[in-house]
C-alpha cells in the first residue's frame, strides 16, 4: 500500500508542473506563435516579389531600343507592392520597385512623356531611398540613387555620398560599375575632386569587366575625349581611345 501510494504521489507530480513550468510553456507557444507568424509573412512576401524580380531581370536584358510591355510592368508593380505589404522591412523589395520605376521613366523619355518621366524618376529615387536607408552596406541600392540623382540633375552632397558608398561596398561588382560610370559622368564637372577620382578608378575598374556597356555609355554622353585624358594608362584605356 505505502509503495502503491508513494509512486502514486510520484505520478500525480509529473502531471502537475509548478508555475515555473507552466510559464517556461507558455513563452515557448508564444514563441513558436510569433516565429510562425513571421515566417508565413516572410513566406508570403517571397512568393509576391518573385514576378517582380523576374520582370526586371527580363527588362534589364531587353534592348535599350525595344518597347517595354506595360501590362507586363503594371502587374509587376502590384506583386512587389503586395510583397511590401507583408513585410515592409525589407530593402531588396524597394529595391525591385525602384528598378521598375526607373524602367518605366526611361520608357517615358523614349516616348517624349517628359512629365510622366520626372514623376516616375523622382518615385525610383525616394524607392532607392529607402532601399539604402534599410540596407546601408547594399552597393546596388547606392548606385541606383546616384544615378537616378544625376538624371535628374541633382548634383549636391547627396550625390556625393552615393558615390562613395557604392564604390565602397561594391568595387568590383558588374552594375555598380556601369551606373557609377553613367552617374559620374552625367554630372562630372559639378563633381568635387574626390568623386571625380572615385568615378575614375570605378571606370578603370568596370572597363576590365564591362568594357562595350561603359564604352557605350561614354560615347552617348560625349565623354571618351574626358576618359582619354583622366584615366591612368592601361590596356583598357589603350582600346577606348583607339576605338
Amino acid at each position: 500500500m505505502t509503495t502503491e501510494s508513494s509512486r502514486s504521489n510520484k505520478s500525480s507530480r509529473r502531471r502537475k508542473p509548478g508555475p515555473l513550468g507552466k510559464s517556461l510553456a507558455v513563452a515557448g507557444i508564444l514563441l513558436l506563435t510569433v516565429m510562425a507568424y513571421f515566417s508565413v509573412r516572410w513566406m508570403m512576401a517571397d512568393i509576391n516579389s518573385y514576378p517582380a524580380r523576374n520582370a526586371l531581370i527580363n527588362l534589364q536584358e531587353l534592348d535599350a531600343d525595344a518597347p517595354i510591355p506595360v501590362e507586363k510592368l503594371e502587374r509587376a508593380q502590384k506583386a512587389i507592392d503586395r510583397a511590401i505589404e507583408w513585410r515592409a522591412d525589407h530593402g531588396d523589395y524597394y529595391d525591385i520597385k525602384a528598378g521598375l520605376s526607373y524602367s518605366q521613366a526611361l520608357h517615358a523619355q523614349q516616348e517624349k512623356r517628359f512629365r510622366d518621366y520626372g514623376k516616375l524618376m523622382n518615385q525610383s529615387l525616394d524607392l532607392y531611398r529607402q532601399a539604402s536607408q534599410l540596407r546601408p552596406h547594399w552597393p546596388y541600392s547606392w548606385a541606383g540613387l546616384a544615378l537616378a540623382k544625376a538624371k535628374l540633375s541633382q548634383m549636391d552632397e547627396e550625390l556625393n555620398q552615393a558615390i562613395d558608398n557604392s564604390v565602397l561596398y561594391g568595387p568590383w561588382e558588374n552594375t555598380v560599375n556601369i551606373s557609377i560610370s553613367e552617374a559620374g559622368l552625367i554630372s562630372w564637372q559639378y563633381l568635387p575632386e574626390a568623386q571625380q577620382q572615385a568615378v575614375l578608378a570605378n571606370i578603370d575598374r568596370g572597363l576590365k569587366r564591362n568594357f562595350k556597356e561603359i564604352r557605350n555609355i561614354a560615347a552617348q554622353l560625349n565623354q571618351t575625349v574626358l576618359l582619354c585624358e583622366q584615366l591612368q594608362e592601361s590596356k583598357e584605356k589603350a582600346k577606348l581611345c583607339k576605338s
